[in-house]
């Protein structure tokens, strides 16, 4: 964990998962905190980091090689739009990867004993908390917390439409405990007024 405001975690191809000290700001239970984690571990088993890199590797190296050309030649607006298309084509994939690991991390927090219905619950938290924005299709990597609330709303609908929440786990008291000591550990850091007397 690191300490870091933002309602974050990441995950390292050599299955390290890091999570920033804000996400405690917003998560209400432990079957939150299972979906981001299993969110994360997702990404590394799935290796997206390597995939991201692959994807579209040749067409994408041609492209920036255009725009560059293009640039060369007095023609600036080509190489901007070059660039704009690579963001798109890169960005849209990484958002499928988020998806798959949104909707793989479902599966594996229900397979840990975790209530499914928290997942969709943990975007609409952090909406709340953070806020949120629509989501740009050429610069966003990420839908956002409404999209993807969204498409875990469907996911639940059509395959976990059987399952016997009952028997799954939605929090502890020591993801309380542990909540509140990061929370005090990290507090809010209060501006201070300085009067300047001239």
């Amino acid at each position: 964990m690191v300490e870091n405001k933002s309602f974050n975690a990441s995950a390292y191809p050599n299955g390290v998962v890091v999570v920033h000290s804000g996400i405690f700001n917003a998560l209400e239970n432990e079957a939150q905190l299972a979906f981001v984690l299993s969110h994360e571990v997702t990404h590394s088993i799935e290796k997206h980091v390597w995939r991201e890199h692959e994807y579209h590797k040749t067409a994408l190296m041609a492209l920036r090689i255009g725009g560059a050309i293009g640039a060369g030649f007095g023609g600036r607006g080509v190489a901007d739009l070059a660039n704009m298309v690579e963001a798109g084509i890169r960005n849209g994939y990484a958002r499928s990867l988020e998806n798959q690991a949104d909707r793989e991390g479902m599966q594996r927090m229900v397979e840990a004993g975790y209530d499914p219905r928290e997942a969709p619950r943990a975007w609409k938290v952090a909406a709340k908390k953070y806020g949120d924005h629509p989501t740009n299709l050429f610069w966003d990597n990420h839908d956002n917390n409404a999209t993807r609330r969204s498409y875990l709303m469907s996911e639940l609908k059509n395959n976990y439409s059987e399952t016997d929440f009952s028997t799954l786990k939605g929090d502890g008291e020591e993801f309380h405990r542990i909540s509140e000591r990061i929370r005090n550990l990290t507090p809010d850091k209060k501006k201070v007024k300085v009067k300047v007397r001239q």
